[in-house]
């Protein structure tokens, strides 16, 4: 059975409206109504607040009390993401439809994908992904006809595939290239020529 969107939200909001009538209760967790399954509010782990982190934008005091959170390197943020796993994966865990999706989007997701090809000094590069690689590979060929040869692999620079070349650059001879690499999905970069 396939269902569009709306339909799928039209019967979300009937099955929310039975439930409330069953109950009498004005509040609702949506979540336990879809899927049956939910995780009561009480098991999430307590994130510290640092009030002491106040930012002045021209003038307006903006409060920023869980900056610690955006240094993913920090213990006390390895320790909190490390609790908030141990309930959120096995709650993951128990979706009847988890392999199913998982499945539907690999199938999907599972093509040949083939960049641009642009020219840069004397050489021809695209960017290639045979369907399922983390990362599309940054093919060279030195004729427009010819096969290429791999000029850049991101997925051989870590071994779960989660370095990612994020902007990159050609001097106008194209005889450099510049990059940029972050790892496991941070917003830091690393440079390199």
């Amino acid at each position: 059975m396939t269902l569009s969107i709306s339909r799928l939200f039209t019967l979300c909001n009937r099955s929310a409206h039975v439930f409330l009538k069953a109950n009498n209760s004005s509040r609702i967790n949506l979540a336990k109504v879809i899927s049956g399954i939910s995780i009561p509010p009480s098991k999430y782990p307590l994130a510290r607040r640092d009030e002491l982190i106040v930012d002045d934008f021209h003038g307006t005091k903006v409060c920023d009390p869980y900056r610690w959170m955006e240094n993913p390197d920090l213990p006390e943020t390895q320790a909190w993401v490390t609790e908030l796993n141990k309930i959120s994966e096995p709650f993951l865990a128990q979706g009847k439809n988890r392999e199913i999706i998982n499945q539907k989007l690999t199938d999907l997701w599972n093509y040949e994908k083939y960049g641009c090809t642009e020219i840069q000094g004397e050489h021809y590069y695209y960017w290639y992904n045979s369907g399922l690689q983390n990362q599309s590979v940054l093919y060279q060929q030195k004729k427009y006809r010819e096969k290429g040869t791999v000029f850049f692999d991101p997925n051989s620079l870590s071994a779960d595939g989660t370095t990612a070349l994020t902007q990159s650059c050609w001097t106008k001879d194209g005889k450099f290239w510049a990059y940029s690499l972050t790892e496991k999905g941070s917003d830091w970069m690393t440079l390199k020529v």
